[in-house]
């Protein structure tokens, strides 16, 4: 690997152990066609075993990206030779790949097959991935579809969602029988009236002040009082 990595001109630097930091680029890098891949699979439905083929495929697309730091694209300043992406397709898009005479095809045999865009090789060559037999095959003579996918994780989820709704229409259709038979059984339910079922209660009464007997003291505040109303006059 140093031998060849010397013979294409790269210079080679270790970085210090448990420190991921000093090798940032590179981690983002990684981190950024990581994410891309994941967003590819889910939006073409696609199984995640090719997620390796995603990966390739998007970083065949960043390289003829521009970039900031280099002022052109990664191909281009590898290259010298400005990069053209009058090839790209949607990936996993359907694919019909012709299947040439020299196979053996026959006069009467199709003259091509149906699979998905998985990879970009060099140039206008494409790699299909053909699920039935699970099979890889590089060509250049391709029709694209590109409003059809794989849609295998969404059929499964689909018919997951049926059987849900399914279940909640019958649960549905339980409840509104058991209120029925409720209701049927037994005498008829009579409308109630709101008048009888009010219930008067009677208004709290206030103890009523009892008038106390005057005692000895009484008395005497009441003549005294009586004498001074007496004297004034």
């Amino acid at each position: 690997m140093l031998e060849y990595i010397k013979s294409q001109g790269i210079k080679y630097n270790l970085t210090a152990g448990y420190s991921p930091q000093s090798n940032g680029i590179t981690k983002r890098i990684n981190c950024t066609l990581f994410e891309a891949a994941c967003t590819m699979l889910d939006a073409a439905g696609a199984p995640l075993e090719l997620w390796g083929e995603a990966i390739l495929a998007i970083c065949h697309i960043q390289n003829r990206l521009p970039s900031r730091t280099l002022g052109k694209t990664p191909h281009e300043a590898w290259t010298d030779k400005k990069p053209t992406v009058r090839h790209i397709q949607k990936w996993g898009c359907k694919a019909y790949r012709h299947i040439n005479k020299k196979t053996g095809r026959k006069k009467l045999d199709k003259k091509s097959i149906a699979g998905f865009l998985v990879r970009y090789e060099s140039g206008n060559i494409y790699r299909i991935y053909h699920p039935d037999t699970k099979e890889f095959k590089v060509s250049q003579d391709v029709i694209f579809s590109e409003n059809q996918f794989f849609d295998h994780r969404r059929i499964e989820s689909e018919e997951q969602q049926l059987e849900l709704d399914g279940r909640d229409a019958k649960e549905n259709e339980m409840d509104g029988d058991g209120q029925l038979n409720e209701t049927q059984v037994g005498e008829p339910c009579k409308t109630p009236i709101l008048h009888e079922q009010i219930t008067i209660q009677p208004l709290p009464r206030h103890k009523s002040v009892q008038s106390k007997a005057p005692n000895r003291r009484m008395h005497r505040r009441i003549a005294r009082a009586l004498k001074a109303m007496l004297k004034g006059n």
